[in-house]
């Protein structure tokens, strides 16, 4: 049985870059209103951030159905109060709305947060996430086991 490109999930994989870590993890979503990777503070959120201006559940990624019936893209909705950026390319840096999920094309960089409190001994860049995301082919068959 074949499924449709509709009810593919999407698959990416997050590039970490924030404070004094780096590292990488690839995700699926599927089909379905409840599936999403949470970014945040709390150590349960799939991409766990641990800078201060980071807000406990800050942002979600979330599979985003695709409006000619192909493939699926990715979303991101932020929850924050400090704001969330999303970087296209080389383009600029755009804030988000909170609570409105907006699509994240292949190569985008995600900011957290925007809004900091500058502390004495750190930079601003040691304050903040940077999140580059990695679309992958779509692939009918998901997760492997």
């Amino acid at each position: 049985m074949q499924v449709s490109p509709y009810q593919w999930p999407v698959s990416f994989t997050v590039r970490f870059d924030g404070g004094t870590t780096s590292h990488e993890q690839r995700f699926w979503i599927e089909a379905g209103p409840d599936k999403a990777v949470a970014i945040g503070r709390n150590s349960k959120c799939d991409v766990a951030v641990s800078l201060p201006g980071v807000s406990w559940l800050h942002a979600e990624f979330r599979r985003l159905p695709s409006p000619t019936g192909g493939p699926p893209g990715l979303g991101i909705v932020d929850f924050s109060k400090n704001g969330t950026g999303l970087q296209v390319g080389k383009g600029q840096m755009q804030r988000l709305s909170t609570g409105i999920v907006t699509a994240v094309p292949d190569g985008s960089v995600i900011v957290m947060p925007l809004k900091i409190k500058a502390e004495k001994e750190l930079i601003v860049d040691q304050l903040r996430a940077s999140l580059v995301i990695v679309l992958h082919p779509p692939d009918p068959s998901g997760p492997p086991p």
